[in-house]
């Protein structure tokens, strides 16, 4: 189980590292796009690197290399996703908080590759280092960096809660997405805390505590919790908007039938139209919505016709008129609707009648 969903969160975060070096090459070169890009590829190098880290330190021949560069890869990790956090709280001034970040992503590679030089882990490949946990390099290898771990975690976590108490009041999928993000951060904080919890059983005499086991069982559930926001937080807002847009043209697509018939002159030439209301539902909508509009300003109904939207969709089924435009008509019985949802309500009291055959419609001029 453990093993599965290490694998689902590494191909989850290899996918997500795809996308944002996508969209880097389709929409260009942005700072903060770059370091986001560049945040979520660490995290996805570290976790494939976790599970291969027996067989890479055997192939580069040296017992437990593997544990310092995922430190030191996880580190950047973050380093770069704290970047893109304040990339996106311009245009205040961050120098300070700079300086803090990356000097402390500095001093904890120093520190972390100091102690795993002097600790004794280069014998044997040590999958579980509570064996020697109790040697003071590394207790600083392990406690020290769990400490800073904790803290770029706790950083991170605070933003994305913050921002997803906001975002869920104008962009639910959004704040789906970043709370997801949030609760991976806290979900690894209790795994370093767990961790840290076992080396100071071992050092206090107690090796089989059962802290570090625990720790290794929940480890993969908040890389897949990391995984599955990153990789939402642009994907759901699309899903979103082409459900609704789906959902829009179910609404409008009987009246839009039942008027390009009548006034087939409003339909717009355009290219690849079927494979575009496939791929883009939403430029489809678009698309209707402009082409109700036009025969909704040619189409003429009587001077009597009931200023409400089922008054006006019996006076499409029944004889032109001379006066007025069924535009002109919609902006009245809709108010104080805009434009589009005027349509689409129009749309829906269409849909609910029974269909019925087109007929010609003089134009309003």
């Amino acid at each position: 189980m453990r093993a599965m969903a290490g694998a689902v969160a590494m191909a989850v975060l290899l996918l997500a590292t795809g996308y944002r070096v996508w969209i880097i090459y389709r929409k260009g070169y942005e700072p903060w796009r770059a370091h986001l890009a560049a945040g979520i590829g660490g995290l996805a190098i570290a976790t494939t690197l976790y599970s291969i880290r027996a067989r890479f330190d055997e192939w580069v021949g040296v017992p437990n290399l593997s544990a310092l560069v995922n430190r030191v890869v996880i580190a950047a990790a973050f380093l770069f996703i704290q970047l893109y956090v304040l990339d996106l709280q311009k245009p205040r001034d961050h120098r300070r908080a700079l300086q803090v970040r990356v000097g402390g992503a500095v001093l904890v590679t120093v520190v972390t590759t100091a102690a795993w030089v002097m600790a004794p882990i280069h014998a044997v490949e040590l999958l579980d280092f509570t064996p020697v946990a109790a040697n003071p390099a590394v207790v600083v290898y392990t406690v020290g960096y769990y400490a800073y771990l904790s803290w770029l975690l706790l950083d991170l976590a605070i933003f994305t809660q913050r921002e997803a108490a906001t975002m869920k009041h104008n962009d639910r999928p959004g704040a789906v997405a970043t709370g997801l993000i949030a609760v991976g951060c806290y979900l690894g904080i209790i795994v370093t805390a767990l961790w840290t919890l076992n080396v100071a059983a071992v050092v206090a005499g107690h090796p089989t505590s059962g802290f570090a086991q625990a720790g290794l069982l929940l480890f993969p559930a908040p890389m897949a919790a990391l995984a599955a926001g990153l990789l939402m937080l642009p994907l759901l807002p699309q899903i979103t908007r082409r459900r609704d847009a789906l959902r829009q043209l179910r609404h409008i697509t009987p009246l839009w039938a039942y008027l390009v018939r009548a006034r087939p002159d409003v339909r717009l030439a355009l290219p690849g139209t079927f494979r575009l209301s496939m791929l883009h539902p939403e430029v489809s909508v678009q698309r209707r919505l402009i082409e109700i509009a036009d025969a909704l300003e040619a189409i003429t109904v009587p001077d009597g016709t009931a200023v409400t939207l089922s008054g006006l969709v019996e006076a499409l089924d029944g004889p032109a008129g001379e006066a007025r435009s069924a535009k002109d008509v919609l902006a009245i019985a809709a108010a104080p609707m805009h434009d589009t949802q005027a349509i689409l309500a129009l749309g829906q009291a269409f849909r609910d009648r029974v269909d019925r055959p087109p007929r010609d419609v003089p134009s309003r001029a």
